[in-house]
């Protein structure tokens, strides 16, 4: 769930995890959504995640409704 945005930025939680808070792009997370950037605070979305080398990839993102 994205819980806040700081210019460019959203910030955003995992299900389950509110104690720790990630943050990524606004326009590059709006846009895999297909949603306006405005709307992005309190969106729900689920991911694909998997481990990489240097950190995780995330990929086919879908709006929870």
């Amino acid at each position: 769930m994205v819980v806040g945005r700081r210019g460019g930025i959203v910030e955003f939680q995992r299900a389950g995890n509110a104690d720790r808070t990630y943050r990524t792009d606004a326009e590059m997370l709006a846009i895999q959504l297909n949603i306006a950037e405005p709307r992005l605070v309190g969106v729900r979305f689920s991911c694909w995640v998997s481990p990489a080398e240097y950190g995780t990839f995330q990929s086919d993102y879908k709006l929870i409704t």
